[in-house]
């Protein structure tokens, strides 16, 4: 089933709601009110861990001097953790000499 989004038209609160395609708008959480619309929201598109790291390491393939460093941090975002602050941390000092 999917998740819409929907904001009541009283109270202006946000919500998400778990429902059938075929299920009629619920009411507001915060006032209980039914008036509500649905909104446009966007979607999210599940990719394996091994895609991220690869997509982000082509990039790292075919970066030049000045972005070597932004595609270091992608790189490391691109892993479940943040790496990205120890990627560039580890870059700038490889640059220095260090």
């Amino acid at each position: 089933m999917p998740v819409y989004e929907y904001e009541c038209t009283d109270c202006r609160a946000r919500f998400s709601a778990l429902q059938s395609f075929n299920d009629g708008a619920p009411a507001c959480p915060t006032c209980s009110r039914t008036e509500v619309k649905r909104l446009v929201s966007g979607f999210y598109r599940a990719r394996a861990e091994g895609e991220r790291i690869s997509e982000a390491a082509s990039k790292l393939a075919v970066a030049d001097d000045s972005s070597t460093g932004t595609a270091l941090a992608e790189v490391g975002r691109a892993y479940d953790e943040d790496l990205s602050h120890t990627m560039t941390a580890m870059y700038e000092a490889d640059q220095e000499g260090v």
